[in-house]
């Protein structure tokens, strides 16, 4: 909303372009600032509609944007805590039309709880057929599809609804790539 773009790189971090001067700026993970990027391979970037940055990386969690800071939050897999993010190894990132963040991870499709500032992750024990989450998308009666390294899920998040496809259902191979 800044008009700014956000790319998300294998091993530089995030690199913001500015259009209007033609810069770039980097943000980069340094071993000295806890509230830099978390890793270096950023897998995604997503601006929700409060205008918020989330970053992804691969190994390093999820990030949240503090542009009034210039910060970091970083949203990391805790074994022992059921509301942490399911891994930290983050491939997808969407918002759906009722403003609720969805993190697709190698771990579990995970919505973030922003009032209580956790996740609820969902996984096999849910229904899926896998908990590498490659990609999340919206259908336009609000269902979330997710697609696993095992098939496609429809997934209902008002009524928690799973409906599972596979080969046998038409697809070409039950395994997906990120997004």
């Amino acid at each position: 909303n800044k008009n700014r773009i956000w790319i998300a790189t294998k091993g530089g971090g995030v690199n913001i372009f500015n259009p209007e001067n033609e810069s770039f700026t980097a943000l980069r993970n340094d071993q000295q600032d806890n509230n830099s990027l978390s890793n270096d391979e950023a897998t995604s970037v997503f601006e929700d509609h409060l205008g918020i940055i989330w970053v992804g990386t691969f190994g390093g969690g999820l990030n949240k944007w503090d542009e009034k800071t210039g910060t970091f939050k970083h949203y990391r897999y805790e074994k022992n805590n059921p509301n942490s993010i399911g891994n930290d190894r983050i491939y997808a990132i969407v918002e759906d039309s009722k403003g609720r963040l969805w993190v697709g991870t190698k771990g579990s499709l995970d919505l973030y709880d922003r009032k209580n500032d956790l996740f609820i992750s969902y996984d096999e024990k849910d229904g899926f057929p896998n908990n590498v989450i490659m990609g999340i998308l919206e259908d336009n009666s609000g269902n979330i599809w997710v697609s696993t390294n095992s098939g496609l899920s429809k997934f209902n998040p008002e009524t928690k609804k799973l409906r599972n496809y596979n080969i046998s259902d038409g697809l070409q191979s039950n395994e997906f790539l990120v997004g």
